[in-house]
């Protein structure tokens, strides 16, 4: 084999999501490969001169259409529940190329249930994420990166954007702040990752996104979805808004449900439930849909599913 030859299709583990893999011998294998195949991926992590796990994802390309790149947030545990791939409905028919990331971490610990797509301490699984990316992209031929999750997953598709110039975020009730979540789970996670302990998470721009330097050297664009109801707001928005000398207050933000509080930030904040909760189904889609069209602005995406939000804030209002 070449070096830089597509591996074969083996069966390493059997999952709910099948049990045939590309195992790719290291990560500078695949990056080095002028294709890729679609299905399901997988690439050793290293820590050092040890390996520290397996990087697995899910790819289905559509050639010069944009990277729809999925991260999941908490998941609900059960047997051979990875690697994990979500969002694959809501995508059909859009003319996208689709990336699925599993999130690493979940394969160290059967019941942890969240790791933002983080990595172990040493692993540097952000950096592994935005290569693989980048190189999908390239690949097929993308004119851009549209990275969205929501939660835990709105976290790591923010940290991708913070990092990518060519990457917007769609994110609905991210975390910001690892720091600032459950901290049950927050220290379920400090301990699969080998973290001495999660008390340096807020300083450490890799765990809290909410820091000044995030936004002031912010790469790539953001439509953050907010619904009004949720303690995500105080713990998770505000901190963002701060960070980048926003004056606006939230209550003016909810009355706009639309704006631009920065040049980064299209901020969406309304009622749609009761809340820690997603948007409609079809709100999700309205913007993915935008973000995968010919030269898409984020004001413009988000003003054309005002009226199904305004829908939903109706309903959740009369009852």
């Amino acid at each position: 084999m070449t070096s830089w030859a597509h591996p074969s299709l083996s069966s390493p583990r059997t999952s709910r999501w099948g049990s045939s893999q590309f195992l790719w011998s290291s990560l500078e294998h695949l990056l080095v490969s002028p294709h890729l195949e679609d299905g399901m991926h997988a690439v050793p992590i290293r820590a050092g001169s040890r390996q520290a796990g397996v990087y697995e994802f899910y790819l289905k390309q559509r050639k010069g259409a944009p990277v729809l790149v999925h991260f999941h947030g908490a998941v609900t545990r059960s047997e051979d529940d990875v690697p994990r791939v979500g969002g694959l409905a809501i995508t059909q028919g859009i003319d996208a190329t689709i990336l699925v990331p599993s999130d690493p971490i979940l394969d160290s610990n059967r019941a942890l249930k969240i790791g933002w797509h983080a990595g172990a301490r040493g692993a540097r699984v952000h950096r592994i994420a935005l290569a693989i990316v980048s190189h999908v992209a390239s690949v097929a031929a993308a004119p851009r990166i549209v990275a969205w999750g929501g939660s835990g997953g709105g976290y790591a598709a923010l940290r991708l954007a913070r990092d990518h110039s060519n990457t917007t975020a769609f994110v609905w009730n991210p975390q910001t702040n690892i720091a600032q979540y459950s901290a049950p789970a927050v220290r379920a996670f400090e301990r699969a990752g080998g973290y001495d302990s999660s008390a340096c998470f807020a300083d450490s721009s890799d765990m809290n996104l909410a820091k000044p330097d995030s936004w002031r050297w912010f790469l790539g664009s953001v439509i953050y979805f907010q619904e009004s109801s949720d303690w995500h707001v105080e713990k998770h928005l505000m901190p963002v808004l701060e960070a980048m000398g926003s004056t606006e207050t939230i209550e003016d933000l909810e009355t706009a449900v639309i704006s631009q509080p920065s040049r980064a930030l299209t901020l969406v904040l309304s009622r749609w439930g009761d809340g820690h909760v997603p948007p409609p189904r079809d709100v999700i889609e309205c913007v993915l849909r935008g973000l995968a069209g010919p030269a898409p602005n984020n004001l413009e995406v988000a003003e054309s599913c005002r009226p199904m939000l305004l829908d939903a804030r109706r309903e959740v209002e009369s009852t």
